[in-house]
Protein backbone atom coordinates (compact mmCIF):
# COMPACT_ATOMS: atom_id res chain seq x y z
CA UNK A 1 0.00 0.00 0.00
CA UNK A 2 2.78 2.30 1.13
CA UNK A 3 4.58 2.29 -2.68
CA UNK A 4 1.02 3.09 -4.05
CA UNK A 5 0.68 6.22 -1.81
CA UNK A 6 4.06 7.21 -2.76
CA UNK A 7 3.73 7.15 -6.00
CA UNK A 8 0.25 8.92 -5.90
CA UNK A 9 1.73 11.53 -3.82
CA UNK A 10 4.72 11.94 -6.74
CA UNK A 11 2.26 12.00 -9.38
CA UNK A 12 0.30 14.91 -7.89
CA UNK A 13 3.01 16.88 -6.87
CA UNK A 14 4.40 16.61 -10.44
CA UNK A 15 1.33 17.52 -11.67
CA UNK A 16 0.08 20.34 -9.17
CA UNK A 17 3.36 21.39 -7.11
CA UNK A 18 0.36 20.89 -4.24
CA UNK A 19 -0.45 24.80 -5.85
CA UNK A 20 -4.03 24.54 -5.22
CA UNK A 21 -3.05 23.25 -1.49
CA UNK A 22 -0.66 26.48 -0.86
CA UNK A 23 -3.87 28.68 -2.04
CA UNK A 24 -5.84 26.89 0.53
CA UNK A 25 -3.27 27.90 3.52
CA UNK A 26 -2.39 31.31 1.61
CA UNK A 27 -6.01 32.54 1.78
CA UNK A 28 -6.49 31.05 5.48
CA UNK A 29 -3.43 33.70 6.47
CA UNK A 30 -5.22 36.11 4.75
CA UNK A 31 -8.68 35.89 5.67
CA UNK A 32 -8.75 34.52 9.16
CA UNK A 33 -4.67 35.78 10.88
CA UNK A 34 -4.16 38.87 8.87
CA UNK A 35 -7.66 40.45 8.39
CA UNK A 36 -9.86 38.83 11.24
CA UNK A 37 -7.04 38.00 13.74
CA UNK A 38 -7.60 42.22 14.77
CA UNK A 39 -11.01 41.75 15.57
CA UNK A 40 -11.98 37.78 17.29
CA UNK A 41 -10.07 36.54 20.17
CA UNK A 42 -12.28 34.17 21.20
CA UNK A 43 -11.40 30.66 21.34
CA UNK A 44 -14.93 29.21 19.38
CA UNK A 45 -14.32 31.75 16.52
CA UNK A 46 -10.97 29.95 15.65
CA UNK A 47 -11.77 26.25 15.88
CA UNK A 48 -14.74 27.56 13.60
CA UNK A 49 -12.51 29.25 11.02
CA UNK A 50 -10.57 26.39 11.40
CA UNK A 51 -13.46 23.77 10.35
CA UNK A 52 -14.57 25.83 7.68
CA UNK A 53 -11.05 26.24 6.10
CA UNK A 54 -10.24 22.21 6.56
CA UNK A 55 -13.42 21.35 4.96
CA UNK A 56 -13.12 23.21 2.02
CA UNK A 57 -9.27 21.84 1.90
CA UNK A 58 -10.60 18.53 2.12
CA UNK A 59 -12.97 18.14 -0.48
CA UNK A 60 -10.87 20.31 -3.00
CA UNK A 61 -7.64 17.80 -2.24
CA UNK A 62 -10.17 14.96 -3.11
CA UNK A 63 -11.67 16.27 -6.20
CA UNK A 64 -8.10 17.37 -7.55
CA UNK A 65 -6.06 14.13 -6.97
CA UNK A 66 -8.81 12.34 -9.09
CA UNK A 67 -9.29 14.51 -11.83
CA UNK A 68 -5.67 14.71 -12.79
CA UNK A 69 -5.63 10.77 -12.38
CA UNK A 70 -8.42 10.64 -15.06
CA UNK A 71 -6.46 9.69 -18.02
CA UNK A 72 -4.08 6.94 -16.01
CA UNK A 73 -6.93 5.88 -14.41
CA UNK A 74 -7.13 2.30 -15.85
CA UNK A 75 -3.51 2.31 -15.96
CA UNK A 76 -3.23 2.36 -11.94
CA UNK A 77 -6.38 -0.06 -11.32
CA UNK A 78 -5.27 -2.69 -13.61
CA UNK A 79 -1.86 -2.68 -11.87
CA UNK A 80 -2.71 -2.62 -8.30
CA UNK A 81 -6.50 -3.47 -8.51
CA UNK A 82 -9.33 -1.48 -7.11
CA UNK A 83 -9.02 -2.04 -3.46
CA UNK A 84 -5.97 -0.70 -3.38
CA UNK A 85 -6.76 2.14 -6.14
CA UNK A 86 -9.36 3.46 -3.92
CA UNK A 87 -7.84 3.26 -0.12
CA UNK A 88 -4.43 4.39 -1.45
CA UNK A 89 -6.36 7.38 -2.88
CA UNK A 90 -8.43 7.90 0.40
CA UNK A 91 -4.89 7.83 2.83
CA UNK A 92 -3.36 9.92 0.70
CA UNK A 93 -5.99 12.94 0.83
CA UNK A 94 -6.55 12.06 4.47
CA UNK A 95 -2.52 12.54 4.82
CA UNK A 96 -2.23 15.41 2.80
CA UNK A 97 -5.32 17.06 4.62
CA UNK A 98 -3.66 16.13 8.21
CA UNK A 99 -0.88 18.54 7.29
CA UNK A 100 -3.06 21.16 6.27
CA UNK A 101 -4.61 20.67 8.95
CA UNK A 102 -1.79 21.08 11.50
CA UNK A 103 -0.10 24.14 9.44
CA UNK A 104 -3.86 25.81 10.45
CA UNK A 105 -4.31 24.30 14.05
CA UNK A 106 -0.56 25.63 14.86
CA UNK A 107 -0.98 28.99 13.22
CA UNK A 108 -3.66 29.95 15.15
CA UNK A 109 -2.17 29.23 18.23
CA UNK A 110 0.62 31.09 17.36
CA UNK A 111 -1.23 34.09 16.23
CA UNK A 112 -3.87 34.07 18.75
CA UNK A 113 -5.67 37.00 20.34
CA UNK A 114 -4.31 37.79 24.35
CA UNK A 115 -6.42 36.56 26.15
CA UNK A 116 -6.52 33.35 25.04
CA UNK A 117 -4.14 31.23 27.13
CA UNK A 118 -5.97 27.96 27.59
CA UNK A 119 -3.16 25.56 25.35
CA UNK A 120 -5.13 22.54 26.82
CA UNK A 121 -8.44 23.54 25.58
CA UNK A 122 -7.02 23.59 22.39
CA UNK A 123 -5.27 20.01 22.73
CA UNK A 124 -8.75 19.02 23.76
CA UNK A 125 -10.73 20.77 20.73
CA UNK A 126 -8.46 18.49 18.59
CA UNK A 127 -10.47 15.14 18.40
CA UNK A 128 -13.50 17.01 16.79
CA UNK A 129 -11.70 18.72 14.33
CA UNK A 130 -9.60 15.41 13.46
CA UNK A 131 -12.62 13.25 12.50
CA UNK A 132 -14.51 16.62 10.99
CA UNK A 133 -11.50 16.13 8.80
CA UNK A 134 -12.03 12.83 7.96
CA UNK A 135 -15.66 12.76 7.13
CA UNK A 136 -14.75 15.91 4.77
CA UNK A 137 -11.83 13.91 2.62
CA UNK A 138 -14.43 10.19 2.94
CA UNK A 139 -16.95 12.33 1.47
CA UNK A 140 -14.21 14.09 -0.76
CA UNK A 141 -13.48 10.92 -2.17
CA UNK A 142 -17.32 9.36 -2.68
CA UNK A 143 -18.18 11.98 -4.55
CA UNK A 144 -14.88 12.38 -6.60
CA UNK A 145 -14.88 12.27 -10.62
CA UNK A 146 -13.98 8.38 -10.45
CA UNK A 147 -16.18 6.43 -7.78
CA UNK A 148 -19.61 8.69 -8.53
CA UNK A 149 -19.14 11.20 -11.15
CA UNK A 150 -17.85 14.62 -12.09
CA UNK A 151 -20.76 15.72 -11.78
CA UNK A 152 -21.39 14.80 -8.39
CA UNK A 153 -19.08 16.88 -6.93
CA UNK A 154 -21.94 19.72 -6.42
CA UNK A 155 -22.98 16.38 -4.05
CA UNK A 156 -20.20 16.64 -1.41
CA UNK A 157 -20.42 20.29 -1.72
CA UNK A 158 -24.26 20.06 -0.56
CA UNK A 159 -23.78 17.10 2.51
CA UNK A 160 -21.28 19.08 3.34
CA UNK A 161 -23.07 22.32 3.69
CA UNK A 162 -26.04 20.75 5.12
CA UNK A 163 -24.07 18.89 7.53
CA UNK A 164 -22.56 22.42 8.98
CA UNK A 165 -26.29 23.87 9.54
CA UNK A 166 -28.35 20.78 11.03
CA UNK A 167 -29.43 23.26 13.37
CA UNK A 168 -30.20 26.18 11.42
CA UNK A 169 -32.14 23.98 8.71
CA UNK A 170 -34.07 21.82 11.82
CA UNK A 171 -35.72 25.28 12.85
CA UNK A 172 -37.22 25.77 9.79
CA UNK A 173 -40.17 23.24 10.40
CA UNK A 174 -42.50 24.55 12.28
CA UNK A 175 -45.18 21.55 12.23
CA UNK A 176 -44.81 18.50 14.36
CA UNK A 177 -44.70 15.56 11.44
CA UNK A 178 -42.05 17.57 9.46
CA UNK A 179 -39.88 18.12 12.29
CA UNK A 180 -40.09 14.38 12.65
CA UNK A 181 -39.16 13.55 9.26
CA UNK A 182 -36.16 15.64 9.12
CA UNK A 183 -34.88 14.34 12.93
CA UNK A 184 -34.97 10.60 11.08
CA UNK A 185 -33.34 12.25 7.65
CA UNK A 186 -31.30 14.90 9.17
CA UNK A 187 -28.61 11.02 10.13
CA UNK A 188 -28.48 11.05 6.09
CA UNK A 189 -26.07 14.17 6.75
CA UNK A 190 -22.68 13.87 8.30
CA UNK A 191 -23.15 15.12 12.04
CA UNK A 192 -20.33 17.84 11.52
CA UNK A 193 -22.18 20.74 13.28
CA UNK A 194 -22.10 18.91 16.47
CA UNK A 195 -18.54 18.25 16.15
CA UNK A 196 -17.79 21.64 15.60
CA UNK A 197 -19.89 22.07 18.59
CA UNK A 198 -18.10 20.06 20.92
CA UNK A 199 -14.73 20.93 19.67
CA UNK A 200 -15.58 24.71 20.27
CA UNK A 201 -16.29 23.44 23.93
CA UNK A 202 -14.56 20.95 24.61
CA UNK A 203 -16.12 18.53 27.46
CA UNK A 204 -16.02 14.85 27.08
CA UNK A 205 -17.47 13.68 30.54
CA UNK A 206 -20.84 14.37 29.49
CA UNK A 207 -22.74 11.38 27.22
CA UNK A 208 -23.96 13.70 24.42
CA UNK A 209 -20.12 14.28 23.66
CA UNK A 210 -19.00 10.83 23.20
CA UNK A 211 -22.26 9.61 21.28
CA UNK A 212 -21.33 12.90 19.05
CA UNK A 213 -17.66 11.42 18.78
CA UNK A 214 -18.93 7.72 18.15
CA UNK A 215 -21.54 8.66 15.51
CA UNK A 216 -18.51 10.84 13.77
CA UNK A 217 -16.32 7.92 13.87
CA UNK A 218 -18.91 5.41 12.48
CA UNK A 219 -20.53 8.20 9.91
CA UNK A 220 -16.97 8.19 8.71
CA UNK A 221 -16.78 4.71 8.29
CA UNK A 222 -19.68 4.02 6.74
CA UNK A 223 -19.39 6.79 4.24
CA UNK A 224 -15.70 5.34 3.46
CA UNK A 225 -17.04 1.71 2.76
CA UNK A 226 -20.32 2.64 0.72
CA UNK A 227 -17.88 4.29 -1.58
CA UNK A 228 -15.38 1.45 -1.75
CA UNK A 229 -18.70 -0.97 -2.31
CA UNK A 230 -19.58 1.74 -5.18
CA UNK A 231 -16.70 1.66 -6.68
CA UNK A 232 -15.81 -1.94 -6.77
CA UNK A 233 -19.00 -2.54 -8.40
CA UNK A 234 -18.71 -0.19 -10.78
CA UNK A 235 -19.09 -0.35 -14.51
CA UNK A 236 -16.33 1.71 -15.61
CA UNK A 237 -16.68 3.03 -19.61
CA UNK A 238 -13.73 4.62 -21.27
CA UNK A 239 -13.16 6.69 -24.64
CA UNK A 240 -11.14 5.60 -27.36
CA UNK A 241 -8.24 7.30 -25.59
CA UNK A 242 -8.52 5.46 -22.13
CA UNK A 243 -9.87 8.26 -20.07
CA UNK A 244 -13.09 7.80 -18.22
Amino acid sequence: MLPTILICLKNYFKKTFFYSELLVVAAFFYIFIVKASVYTFAHDTFIIQLNAAIAFSGLLTAYRIFVYELPETMTFINSSGRTKYYFSRLITVCLINIIILAIFYISLYIYKGDSINDFSKYIMSLPPVLINNFIYCALGVLFSPVVLSIHQVIHGIFFVSVGINLTAIASFFDNVILKTIFSIIMYIFPPIEHLIALSVNPVFSGKDAMITMIWGVLYTFIVIFAGYYIFKNKDIHTNDKGII
